[in-house]
């Protein structure tokens, strides 16, 4: 079974949640599973963006990541945590063309925290799918504007489904 599936049930989920809001605390704002695990199937690492609620100085930033990295290792044997942490600030001003967080146009799953981080980054894919960006990388060539509409339609569609 993929990360990306095993992410779909509940169990793995909710530890992951669980530890991360152990380690992070009373700061974390949201957790966003991205990357190669969830948009081509399989990945040797699960890629996290942590956003916490106020901006951290280089070195505690540095040991955050490293305690979640060590954390959830630990949970999910085998797998490699790429963590990231990004102020809830920082993460607004990233939510741009051009931005590491442009990728989150190829796919994103929410663990926590979707009602203040779904609707930044809908609108982010909305004006992403209206401009004309590619991405070259060692994965291929990726028309993210195209991705991004798709990602929006599916997210769009799925929320309607949730509320009604």
């Amino acid at each position: 079974m993929l990360l990306r599936d095993i992410l779909r049930i509940g169990e793995l989920r909710d530890l992951i949640v669980s530890k991360v809001k152990e380690v992070v605390g009373k700061d974390l704002v949201g957790i966003i599973v991205y990357g190669s695990t969830l948009y081509l199937g399989v990945g040797r690492d699960l890629d996290l963006i942590v956003i916490v609620s106020e901006e951290q100085d280089l070195r505690s930033r540095f040991n955050l990541e490293i305690a979640l990295r060590k954390s959830l290792e630990t949970l999910i044997k085998g797998s490699v945590a790429d963590v990231h942490i990004l102020s809830i600030s920082e993460f607004r001003d990233n939510l741009r063309l051009g931005s590491p967080l442009s990728g989150l146009a190829l796919g994103y799953e929410i663990l926590y925290g979707g009602s203040v981080l779904e609707p930044l980054i809908l609108n982010f894919l909305k004006e992403l799918a209206r401009d004309k960006y590619v991405l070259h990388n060692e994965y291929g060539t990726w028309n993210l504007s195209h991705y991004a509409g798709i990602t929006y339609n599916l997210k769009v569609r799925k929320l309607k489904q949730v509320k009604g």
